[in-house]
């Protein structure tokens, strides 16, 4: 009966899951996103608008800004000479129409550019030359419609500045073009004397033409103007409001208005927004319908209530039916993907304390992957109950009293500055409930282990229980051997006790302590390709083991280390080794040719060393490592891997190999060479810190200011301005 109660509340949970994400979604927009939306539909439509004022803003001004340097291209054009200007030949005058046209260039913004040259009344353009009786008469190739010719001549005569006239009628070729805007200039400009005038002509179409897009994107309600010093419209884009030029500066003034009513400028029909040129004294206008803006209001109402109704009917129906559908498949992935991570966890685990990790990097990589955290400070224990059938549960029992007494303490105002996690992976022994603790510091440590111990006394549960001592992370299968070897030292006793290896008194010929020395023996035999001190190593391992075989599970941890040691070093060589990560029990095992097939493979790793070429790096001296590091320090790539290629060394046996000669890690050492060496030039040289990081290997100069404070305890900007003080 609790298990179908149990279901079904699970399955009303995962109904109402779906309820919630179907039904959720659907208040939220309706009774959030779509009064925001509304809200903020002018505010929204003002910063597009605004947006593409900038753009027509840049795009104007940089070709005013274009037009604005041709007067200085002509005085400065070494091809343009004083006597195309005066009296030439009519060879001269084409001369001076291909420099014209050098100067404007392929530029289509400018539809017509003519030079005026006022001493002898010609207008040069890039196609044609006009005299001045013949220019601006009406039926000539070239004409104003609403300027007469003393007017345009008496305006061009005593031009001075800069001028630039409204979008107008001009006849050219016999065709009428209704949206010139004409851009005079005096070569050169601000000159009373000047002799030249630039007139440049340009379509009023042609300073909206990168709106155009932008406009097509559907704002059918908002145009621009480009308007001068009194708010005069120059040029206007395409619209169909109706508005007249009187209408848009009649606008534009009362939106500028300080004194105007912010509430009538809210009410009024348009929104307007307005950036001054940075070349001229124009200024660039969107005006923007507000109807259009309610428009798309009304359309977000009704879509949104259509779909709101449509996601209601849709989602109850579709609740119920994909509740029954996906529950049970839902509950089989579940299950899946759990023991799926289980199953991942477990092989970490297995791998880790039975050592096939040698490097923190490696173990720190893998436990990632497995979402397993662990600290600097690692312990196995292991126990083993009088029944084995309640053995999980007794454990269970005492992990959770240790852990409510580390609440309650903290519930008192002992705050818990560090935290740890606790581990129960299947290990490498069915018989044993192994627990991996991983502490972040050593008061942690000595808490947890306090309590630990306090209350397996106080509840004498008929356990037994090893300890092994504290290991960093790539010696946690250390750990593990200690702490069988801690379990099978308390199984020697008459009742159930717990033992902590360092509390052991080791009378036996299994002195591990001595066993493990020579396990490293044989690590740095490898690491130097000794063959001598391998079999050495190995014959005297050998020995340890034949002493181990009264205690079984030692002998099985020490033996399945020191196997996979060799096997690893083989398989990196292409020999095909298989891990050991389970030893048969007692009754099945042949310790002589387990011993046989341990020094077999020793003796295989020696005769793949005779086969070996010679490698750069062999028999070699921790010195010549460090003056390799002297030499390459400013090298963004050195590395421990570059070094062991350097050397002819696996990565793994570089890693060893530096470490048990310096005691320090590669990346930890390269980090203080180049400390030193940043010291002297910050010392001894003003280079820029970016170009001191360079020179002694970093890429970045936050990278490197990083590194220098870890290790000097300020920045680099810092450590040079102390030396200066103190000089």
């Amino acid at each position: 009966m609790n298990g179908k109660e149990r279901r079904k509340g699970s399955y009303l949970k995962f109904l109402f899951s779906y309820v919630i994400v179907f039904l959720l979604p659907v208040m939220v927009m309706l009774v959030y996103f779509y009064p925001a939306v509304s809200r903020n539909m002018n505010e929204r439509a003002v910063i597009a608008g605004n947006h593409s004022l900038m753009l027509l803003k840049n795009s104007v001004d940089t070709q005013f800004r274009m037009i604005s340097n041709y007067p200085s291209a002509i005085l400065k054009d070494p091809d343009i000479s004083a006597r195309m200007l005066h009296d030439g030949s009519p060879y001269d005058h084409y001369l001076l129409q291909m420099e014209l046209k050098k100067i404007v260039g392929t530029n289509p913004f400018p539809e017509k550019v003519l030079l005026f040259n006022r001493n002898d009344g010609l207008f040069f353009g890039t196609d044609a030359i006009f005299s001045s009786w013949e220019m601006n008469n009406p039926g000539s190739t070239f004409y104003y419609d609403n300027w007469d010719k003393e007017a345009f001549m008496t305006y061009y005569l005593g031009l001075k500045q800069m001028d630039v006239r409204k979008a107008e009628p001009v006849f050219i070729n016999q065709t009428l073009m209704n949206d010139m805007i004409t851009v005079s200039l005096p070569v050169p400009v601000g000159n009373p004397r000047a002799e030249l005038v630039l007139i440049v002509l340009i379509r009023e179409k042609n300073l909206f033409s990168d709106m155009s897009s932008l406009q097509a994107e559907g704002d059918e309600g908002s145009f621009f103007a480009v308007l001068d010093e009194k708010n005069r419209p120059i040029a206007v884009s395409a619209h169909d409001r109706g508005l007249k030029n009187e209408d848009i500066t009649e606008l534009v003034e009362a939106y500028g208005n300080e004194e105007a009513d912010e509430k009538g400028k809210e009410d009024g029909p348009y929104l307007i927004s307005s950036l001054d040129s940075n070349y001229y004294d124009m200024k660039y206008v969107i005006i923007q319908d507000k109807s259009k803006i309610q428009q798309g209001m009304n359309q977000v109402s009704r879509n949104t209530l259509f779909l709101f109704v449509a996601l209601l009917a849709g989602g109850t129906v579709l609740i119920w039916g994909l509740a029954h559908i996906s529950y049970k498949p839902f509950l089989l992935m579940k299950k899946k993907v759990s023991t799926r991570e289980e199953q991942l966890k477990n092989y970490f685990f297995t791998q880790c304390l039975g050592g096939v990790f040698t490097e923190e990097e490696q173990v720190m990589e893998n436990a990632e992957d497995c979402s397993v955290w662990l600290f600097s400070l690692n312990c196995c224990i292991v126990c083993q109950g009088t029944d084995r059938e309640a053995q999980r549960q007794q454990v269970t029992s005492l992990l959770e009293k240790v852990n409510q007494r580390g609440k309650t303490e903290a519930d008192n105002g002992e705050k818990e500055a560090e935290t740890f996690f606790c581990y129960r992976p299947e290990g490498l022994n069915k018989e044993y409930e192994t627990l991996l603790m991983t502490f972040k510091n050593g008061k942690i440590q000595e808490q947890w282990m306090t309590a630990f111990r306090e209350i397996y006394q106080a509840e004498k549960l008929p356990l037994y229980v090893g300890i092994g001592r504290s290991a960093a992370l790539a010696d946690i299968h250390t750990s593990y051997m200690l702490s069988v070897a801690a379990i099978e030292y308390a199984r020697t006793r008459k009742r159930p006790a717990m033992v902590n290896y360092d509390s052991m008194e080791v009378k036996r010929v299994e002195n591990l302590d001595e066993v493990f020395e020579c396990g490293r023996h044989l690590e740095i035999a490898i690491l130097r390709k000794s063959r001598t001190e391998l079999l050495n190593c190995t014959g005297r391992m050998v020995k340890y083991l034949e002493g181990l075989r009264e205690a079984e599970e030692t002998y099985k941890v020490v033996y399945r280390n020191m196997y996979n040691l060799l096997s690893r070093e083989l398989n990196a060589r292409g020999e095909k080794k298989e891990y050991i990560y389970t030893i048969a029990d007692k009754k099945k095992m042949d310790y002589a040719m387990m011993e046989q097939a341990f020094a077999s493979l020793a003796a295989q790793l020696s005769q793949l060393w005779d086969k070996e070429e010679p490698k750069e790096g062999e028999d070699m001296d921790i010195q010549d490592v460090f003056r390799y590091m002297e030499e390459n320090f400013g090298d963004y790539n050195l590395s421990l891997q570059s070094a062991a290629e350097k050397f002819g060394m696996t990565y793994s046996n570089m890693s060893h190999y530096f470490k048990n000669s310096t005691g320090v890690n590669f990346s930890t050492w390269l980090e203080r060479l180049r400390v030193e060496k940043a010291k002297e030039l910050l010392e001894h040289s003003e280079e820029p810190l970016e170009k001191t990081a360079a020179a002694v290997g970093y890429s970045t100069a936050n990278g490197f200011g990083r590194v220098f404070k870890k290790h000097c305890g300020m920045t680099p900007g810092e450590y040079r301005k102390n030396i200066r003080n103190r000089e």
